[in-house]
Formats: C-alpha cells, structure tokens, sequence
C-alpha cells in the first residue's frame, strides 16, 4: 500500500470516527461509498472492510453515550436480538447479488436517508 493510500485511509477514519461521535451513525454511509469510489473496491468488499472499519468506531462512542446514561438499553437490547439474524440473512443475500445492483440500491438507500 502506498503512503498516499495510507494517509487516505488515515483521513477517511479521522472523518468517519467524527460523523460517528456527533451523528451517533457507525460510520458506513461515508467509509462505503470512499472505499467504492476512491478506492476502487467492489461494492461487497467494500461494506465487508466498512464493517471492521466502524467497529471501533461504534464501541468507543457507544462507551461515551453509556457514561453519559443516554441509551436506553432496553430497547437496544430489543433491537439488537432482532439485527443479529437479520444481519446474517442480509449477508448472505449481498454476498450473492450482482455488485452493481448492490451499488445501485446502495445509492437508493443513500438518497433515502438524505431526504431524512
């Protein structure tokens, strides 16, 4: 990996650990779409590698959020049961669809969420 590819990935992590600490968001809405565009990945590989780029992400900020009692955990907890198997199923179900259908479907649930 080259050095401007290091400071790239360094950057994009300063940028993602920030949107994640204010937003309260993992991180992969903006390490997904940086990974397919500039680094050139395939839209699978590219949430793959997000998902163990937010993981510290999420813990360290889901830390803060805890010390400050601003998650109601049962409620988490409640979700949580439910994404475990469903983020199984999901997996499975990216893992074996077309890339450029997942890219494009991405970019819908992008366009989604901005309309939030």
């Amino acid at each position: 990996m080259s050095l401007f590819v290091i400071a790239a990935c360094l950057a994009a992590g300063c940028m993602i650990g920030f949107m994640g600490g204010v937003l309260g968001i993992g991180g992969g809405l903006i390490a997904i779409p940086a990974l397919v565009l500039l680094m050139g990945m395939s839209q699978q590989l590219a949430q793959g590698t997000a998902l163990i780029m937010v993981l510290p992400t999420i813990m360290m900020a889901v830390r803060k959020y805890n010390q400050q009692t601003r998650i109601d955990k049962r409620v988490a907890l409640a979700g949580a049961a439910g994404a475990v198997v469903f983020t199984w199923v999901g997996a499975q179900m990216a893992l074996g669809i077309d890339s450029t259908l997942l890219r494009q479907s991405f970019a819908v649930f992008l366009f989604f969420i901005a309309l939030f």
